[in-house]
């Protein structure tokens, strides 16, 4: 129950001076038995550490309760919401309410333009491997096209002379292949540093 109690009361600070659904409390701490949670938030109330109001839905008839520290003056109250790499102001419960919706259409904007940047990130992601994709294949392609070309080209070319040592027949035969080789290559490596 003392790990139940810290967590609530943590979650209850970080959210200072703002109320606090149950609802919002079991979805956060899920990882405790709703339960355990539910007993702690009664104790709570009932030691007078936390501070009990009801909003009744009254169209709906599902009344919800929620909850927030009776005495936060000492908490340190988080001004902003990070979203992403931008810093929003948080909605707060002691703003006066005429003052709020500027700062709800901020946090809007602010989702909006971080939707837009990571739109563009996984544009750029998925571009970047397409292309590395497609170099990969022209390189692997390209390096078998060639082998078959420096085959198909080569071998009728090939020369044996008995009189000469192997050595000298391989170099004679390389300096035949050799130009049609380095072309190739040259090829391969171009079309994959167009593709990139």
């Amino acid at each position: 129950m003392t790990d139940v109690r810290y967590s609530v009361l943590k979650l209850l600070n970080d959210r200072a001076p703002n109320y606090v659904s149950e609802w919002v409390i079991l979805r956060r701490l899920s990882h405790h038995p709703q339960e355990k949670v539910r007993k702690v938030l009664d104790a709570l109330t009932t030691e007078k550490i936390l501070t009990k109001e009801v909003d009744p839905h009254e169209t709906t008839g599902e009344p919800e309760a929620l909850y927030r520290c009776r005495d936060w003056r000492g908490v340190a109250v988080r001004k902003t919401i990070q979203i992403g790499d931008m810093l929003v102001p948080r909605l707060l419960s002691d703003s006066n309410a005429r003052f709020l919706p500027e700062t709800l259409n901020e946090h809007l904007e602010s989702m909006a333009e971080y939707s837009v940047k990571l739109e563009e990130r996984f544009r750029e992601l998925v571009k970047k491997e397409q292309r590395q994709y497609w170099a990969n294949v022209v390189g692997v392609v390209g390096l078998m096209i060639s082998i078959l070309a420096v085959i198909m080209v080569g071998l009728p070319k090939i020369q044996t002379d008995p009189s000469l040592a192997f050595w000298d027949v391989a170099l004679v035969n390389l300096a035949q292949i050799l130009p049609l080789a380095i072309v190739l290559i040259l090829l391969v490596l171009t079309l994959r540093r167009i593709l990139r």
